[in-house]
């Protein structure tokens, strides 16, 4: 018979090749890989989620039967979850996945879109890797995950920040800067954004570990504050002001959880902080260019957000026209940008959200919105009540930075493997 921990182990195998996919594909952009990504991820699940059966089988199927007295609370008592049999299925998720299905079958958008397709992936990807389906041994899946992710992540960032180093040297002594691979703002990926968020995410994990009371040694502490420096230069190089905005509120909700911490360990952590400070001083000229230069584009053309608010101006006039069920999930009317194609109809397919609110907003309109809201807010409740700061930490981070991404509902974006998996395996401390 196999044993859970060899089941587990194996779930694990196959949803970790669909990381490392994922993470190969946010430098090669292959929509091969994605699709490869999303199928190991979602096998991984389904295995982790047999877990909970099998023994349920193997005593009888009245075992499968939902639990007497089962009701919408979670273990702490928390609105939101509904006990059935070994699982815990959050209502809120699947109420507002409920409501994208019914604005596809209202709206009916254009074929071109594939709704449908869509979001049966996104529905079979939120219950391998989100929070829609809980059980013991998918929880313990994703908390592996979430590990590899962050050392696949922490790779891409170090590797890129190397590169642009490497970059700016050989173009300052030797101009043979155009012969070193992604030397410019993208690093190692294929997305200079992408890489902006990673890095941001790894700048908040770096600093939450290395300000966590009793939980590492001083060595560790140094590379992980050196690992925040060269992060948080990859993120400036990368030049994304939302995600810069997201990393700072992120900094500030671990200055706040830690503050205990540091004012008890202030001297060292002066130093530390100081000597950091200095670092990125000196490297501010080189990697602050691409945010600088973004600024001066905005100001002469008198928008903060030249870059998005033609988008954000195309999703609120699409909410504006359908405010109740919006479009229907994926799909969208309108294109204004001004660097995209002037001939497009919604026959050629979708196009780049720009803002994942607003995206939700005008696609599912006020119910999706209202949902999708109502989760969030029980989640936010369970996770202050556990206490799971870290991931708390995460969230803001990524919410901030969907104001200008539209990541929330594409299954293969890095990012979106960020977010939804950082709310299913929260943890106070990663």
């Amino acid at each position: 018979m196999i044993t859970d921990r060899r089941m587990l182990n194996v779930a694990t195998g196959i949803a970790g090749g669909g990381v490392l996919v994922r993470l190969s594909s946010a430098m090669l952009g292959s929509p091969w890989l994605t699709v490869i990504s999303d199928s190991l991820m979602i096998l991984g699940g389904f295995v982790a989620a047999l877990m909970a059966v099998l023994p349920l089988v193997a005593a009888g199927m009245g075992g499968l039967q939902p639990t007497a007295g089962a009701g919408m609370r979670s273990e702490g008592g928390g609105w939101g979850l509904w006990r059935v049999g070994p699982y815990r299925i959050d209502v809120p998720l699947a109420v507002y996945l409920c409501v994208c299905a019914l604005s596809v079958a209202v709206c009916r958008p254009n074929p071109a879109f594939m709704a449908v397709p869509k979001l049966a992936l996104f529905v079979l990807m939120l219950a391998a890797i989100g929070p829609l389906v809980v059980s013991a041994g998918l929880c313990e899946m994703r908390q592996r995950l979430w590990r590899l992710l962050l050392w696949g992540l922490r790779v891409i960032v170090v590797l890129s920040f190397i590169v642009y180093v490497t970059a700016a040297i050989v173009d300052v002594h030797s101009r043979l800067y155009d012969f070193i691979p992604y030397a410019d703002r993208d690093g190692i990926t294929n997305e200079r954004i992408m890489l902006s968020a990673i890095s941001a995410l790894v700048v908040v994990d770096a600093l939450w570990k290395a300000t966590l009371a009793g939980a590492t040694d001083r060595r560790r502490r140094l590379w992980l504050i050196v690992l925040a420096a060269a992060a948080f230069l990859t993120l400036m190089q990368a030049a994304s002001r939302m995600a810069l905005i997201g990393c700072v509120a992120a900094m500030l909700y671990v200055a706040v959880a830690h503050g205990r911490y540091i004012l008890a360990h202030r001297k060292a952590l002066f130093i530390a902080v100081a000597g950091t400070t200095f670092i990125l001083i000196l490297g501010a000229a080189f990697f602050s260019e691409g945010i600088l230069l973004k600024l001066s584009w905005d100001f002469e053309a008198g928008s903060l957000f030249r870059s998005r608010s033609a988008l954000w101006t195309d999703r609120l006039g699409e909410f504006l026209d359908n405010p109740v069920l919006g479009l229907g999930f994926h799909a969208f009317d309108r294109c204004t940008l001004p660097l995209a194609d002037p001939n497009w109809t919604p026959d050629r397919g979708p196009l780049e959200p720009g803002s994942s609110w607003l995206t939700l907003l005008s696609q599912t309109g006020v119910v999706g919105f209202a949902s999708f809201a109502v989760w969030l807010a029980a989640w936010f409740r369970r996770q202050i009540r556990a206490g799971h700061g870290y991931t708390i930490a995460i969230a803001i981070l990524l919410l901030i930075n969907g104001v200008s991404e539209g990541w929330l509902t594409y299954t293969g974006g890095i990012i979106f493997l960020c977010f939804w998996l950082n709310a299913s395996a929260p943890a106070e401390n990663r």
